[in-house]
């Protein structure tokens, strides 16, 4: 079963799974819901189990191997779609459910699920509904799994990385256009020969090639799924003439694109498509999933409340017990110290709640073998909290640091976490903090800091 809109690929398979590397450049999302499942990314294996979800992010190469038979949902988010919703930047993932417990996992299951009943649920006139759970999955990930980039695994410097990923970008959002390997090289001041011989290094082909490559792909998409001609499809996805579309496109299939899309067609049947529903709607029902009951529409239910005016209580008001003071870092500036104390004295603010603690800018640790962790910095923002009679309230939570000019237009963006290679390097330094505010302010004052503590960890954990 597959449906394919151009900017999201769903696929359910119900078979074995045999897939060689292949280099990817949209964004898999596969749930494993029978079955177990090996998944190679760039040469590292991961075994998923029933249940276990698992991001592959666009441009790594990857493969898929079963040695029996399983369920996999599978969606393929294409880079365009990713660059709508984060533009300019890179979009990377760390979602892993066979390596990390920390994350709403749970939540990813379900609208997996349910994305996947949308397709044998009641037939509706638009993929809306199956749009929404793409953008509501999408959403979740970008809020909980993003992740900054990190060093190349195979030891290339982290510039050099830099450098790989803004071209891999700058080709995914302009391959329609005529593209300069030169005029890169001297927006990186590099020599379009250096920057040639990264690349072929980093990627194992030539620039022009991955250019083809990605124009080929959007053209192949663009056959299989729209009416338009041979010629416009070509000048849409950037070649200079239909010659030169027509060479490459036989390089890779071995015949010319007009055949490729007629046999393409004659092979699609859709007493097929009604056919694959039928397999897998009674998969669906031997996994036991059920649709998510209408929260609105003619269908919704309605329900009575009853209240007597009489019974009522004094209300009472909660808006003015915790102030949001920002990031950490922020408190370290004097003015903004006096804004918080003036508000807490006027309105009566109990609690700050301050957040990105574990930043960058908070310089905690250094790069060496041993953990070192330097608090001096978060001792200054809580000390002038205490000594003011404040209360911290600790969201170990990670927000960027960002505003938009309009929706959609992104004035600045700049994502303040530390990046942590397990969640056992997370909790190491968790613990070094809790021991080391026990120590310098004694069981009795950190009480209260205690019981924020275990409150805001569930939430950003959970």
């Amino acid at each position: 079963m597959s449906a394919q809109s151009g900017a999201v690929h769903t696929t359910a398979l119900l078979h074995r799974a045999e897939e060689a590397p292949h280099f990817h450049q949209e964004l898999e999302i596969l749930y494993l819901m029978e079955g177990t499942l090996t998944v190679t990314q760039d040469g590292k294996e991961t075994t998923l189990q029933k249940d276990d979800v698992l991001v592959v992010n666009c441009n790594h190469t990857h493969a898929l191997h079963s040695e029996g038979e399983l369920t996999l949902l599978r969606v393929q988010v294409s880079y365009a779609l990713l660059e709508e919703i984060a533009p300019g930047g890179e979009v990377l993932f760390f979602c892993n459910s066979a390596a990390d417990a920390y994350h709403p996992y749970g939540e990813v299951r379900r609208i997996m699920r349910q994305l996947l009943l949308s397709y044998v649920g009641a037939r509706r006139k638009t993929p809306a509904l199956r749009y929404s759970y793409i953008y509501a999955l999408l959403d979740l990930l970008t809020e909980h799994f993003r992740r900054a980039p990190e060093p190349a695994a195979d030891g290339r410097p982290p510039q050099d990385e830099e450098r790989l990923q803004a071209i891999i970008s700058y080709v995914n959002q302009n391959f329609r256009d005529q593209i300069n390997l030169g005029k890169l090289a001297e927006q990186m001041y590099l020599s379009t020969s250096s920057l040639s011989r990264l690349f072929k290094r980093s990627m194992g082909c030539y620039f022009a090639d991955f250019v083809n490559h990605v124009r080929l792909n959007h053209a192949v998409q663009e056959l299989a799924d729209t009416d338009k001609t041979v010629t416009r499809i070509a000048a849409d996805c950037g070649f200079t003439n239909l010659a030169a579309f027509n060479k490459q496109f036989q390089a890779v299939y071995h015949t010319t694109p007009a055949a490729w899309r007629k046999q393409q067609w004659e092979q699609q049947d859709p007493a097929d498509d009604d056919r694959q529903l039928e397999v897998l709607a009674q998969d669906i029902e031997k996994l036991h999933l059920e649709e998510e009951p209408a929260v609105s529409g003619p269908g919704a239910q309605s329900l009575a409340v009853t209240v007597a005016a009489g019974a009522g209580a004094p209300y009472t008001h909660s808006w003015n017990r915790v102030l949001n003071g920002g990031a950490a870092n922020e408190l370290t500036i004097c003015n903004v110290q006096g804004h918080i104390v003036y508000l807490c004295e006027q309105l009566g603010f109990r609690h700050v709640r301050i957040w990105n603690l574990f930043s960058r800018r908070m310089m905690i640790t250094r790069d060496t073998a041993q953990p070192q962790y330097n608090f001096d910095t978060l001792d200054n923002v809580l000390d002038f909290m205490v000594s003011n009679h404040i209360a911290p309230y600790l969201d170990f939570g990670q927000r960027p640091a960002c505003a938009v000019k309009a929706e959609g237009e992104m004035v600045y963006y700049e994502d303040e976490a530390m990046t942590f290679a397990t969640p056992a390097d997370w909790l190491r330094m968790f613990r070094a903090f809790v021991e080391h505010i026990t120590r310098r302010y004694g069981r009795d004052q950190t009480y209260d800091l205690d019981e924020e503590l275990k409150l805001e960890i569930y939430h950003a954990i959970s």
